[in-house]
């Protein structure tokens, strides 16, 4: 099975166990490293963005089955989505549909992690148990083996140059200029506290915040209200939020808010969510240390 050095970081980056990835370049593979962090950023794995988070390993082997299997489901045992031709779980015979149940005698697991430890376990040797049809069945192989390099990775952390602030709560948003107070619910991915901060520390550079509105309901008419609870009802989680990108300069508070445009109040408009947007309203100076 195809795979590239990015097997080797966290197996909770991944929905589904063993996706084929090629890598052909460095810009290829720069963008597959890119998309896993952006998984374990909204996952909560990295830890605060002000921390650096090291993910290290020396020089390896590792035993692939050679199959997708689907870690979402409730079993008996993981579904399996795909098996790559000729791998590992095609000698043994498992097919798609086929329920995944023990791997090297040990219970398969709700994780990526739990199942790639049970087929390390083998040493190479691999022992398959599984349904199919609601029939057990049992097959040995050898697993396929893949040589993962070593790496050392260091993720966010500030750089040198310093950090500054963010905050939708800093200052009395200017209702007569059209803005509105915000909510930033997740900063590079990352939940915002529940209860909610004075400011949230940020190293210099850019940020993707994602922005909740708060704009006034007496500010609208009875119908306009209406429409737009319904719609957010309809609505899935990220359709109800924006996003704001804000270039962090050393010493700098920027303080977060929505324009509010009175114009675009109709219902096709409150249905595409366009009656508003997050922007940065004020930037103080601020010292960061």
């Amino acid at each position: 099975m195809t795979t590239s050095p990015l097997r080797a970081l966290p197996a909770l980056l991944l929905p589904l166990f063993v996706l084929p990835v090629a890598a052909q370049d460095p810009a290829t593979l720069k963008r597959e490293i890119e998309t896993a962090l952006i998984r374990a950023a909204e996952s909560g794995a990295l830890g605060e963005g002000s921390q650096a988070t090291t993910l290290q390993d020396e020089a390896r082997v590792r035993y692939e089955l050679g199959a997708v299997v689907d870690l979402r489901s409730a079993g008996p045992g993981l579904p399996v989505l795909a098996v790559t031709p000729g791998a590992a779980a095609s000698r043994l015979d498992l097919r798609p549909g086929d329920r995944l149940l023990a791997v090297n005698g040990r219970p398969v697991g709700s994780s990526a992690e739990s199942l790639q430890q049970a087929i390390d376990t083998g040493n190479g040797r691999l022992a398959a148990q599984w349904l199919r049809n609601g029939k057990p069945m049992a097959a040995t192989d050898r697993a396929d083996a893949v040589a993962v390099p070593a790496y050392r990775l260091l993720v966010g952390g500030e750089a040198a140059t310093g950090c500054g602030f963010v905050s939708d709560k800093q200052g009395v948003v200017p209702k007569n200029q059209g803005i509105f107070r915000a909510e930033i619910t997740r900063i590079d991915g990352r939940s915002t506290p529940l209860a909610g901060n004075f400011e949230y520390r940020l190293p210099v550079g850019r940020h993707v915040l994602r922005v909740a509105e708060h704009i006034d309901r007496n500010r609208l008419s009875v119908g306009q209200a209406t429409q737009i609870a319904l719609t957010t009802r309809r609505m899935t989680g990220t359709q109800q939020y924006k996003t704001l990108v804000v270039d962090v300069k050393p010493n700098t508070t920027y303080r977060v808010g929505v324009r509010f445009f009175k114009d675009k109040l109709d219902n096709d408009s409150i249905r595409r969510n366009a009656y508003w947007e997050p922007e940065v309203w004020e930037t103080r100076a601020q010292a960061c240390r």
